[in-house]
């Protein structure tokens, strides 16, 4: 995405954020630490998965409010918290939960989603040359 290459990873997610903050809905999005230099892979999954997770809880949490955080700690760490209703007990995983989950299984990362007081997505994206 444009905004990645003229912003970086965590200012082109509060761009994003701000577009999708409303009178009834607001967007957090946090840094903490300093983030490390990413390959594009890594950026562009991680700006995916949190763009989704913000549009998720603006179109079907029924909270008011989204905060999504960054955390470097031996891997990109995205976490991504509504204070909506949370999860239907019947509810299978719909087109953007798969991508996220794909997208971080395609980098050798993980994917959770914990559904109590909200929807709690935790990714965690391996960074580093250590492997190689």
């Amino acid at each position: 995405p444009p905004a990645l290459d003229e912003l970086g990873l965590f200012s082109a997610l509060r761009e994003f954020a701000a577009n999708h903050n409303r009178a009834d809905f607001s967007v957090h999005v946090e840094c903490e630490g300093e983030l490390p230099k990413l390959s594009a892979a890594v950026e562009v999954a991680a700006y995916r998965i949190a763009c989704e997770a913000i549009v998720n809880a603006s179109k079907h949490s029924r909270g008011t409010e989204c905060r999504v955080r960054l955390k470097f700690d031996g891997g990109l760490r995205i976490e991504a918290q509504d204070n909506g209703a949370g999860l239907p007990k019947e509810t299978h995983a719909g087109v953007g939960m798969v991508s996220m989950r794909e997208r971080a299984a395609e980098l050798g990362g993980t994917f959770t989603v914990e559904s109590s007081n909200g929807v709690h997505i935790t990714a965690l994206l391996p960074c580093g040359d250590d492997d190689a």
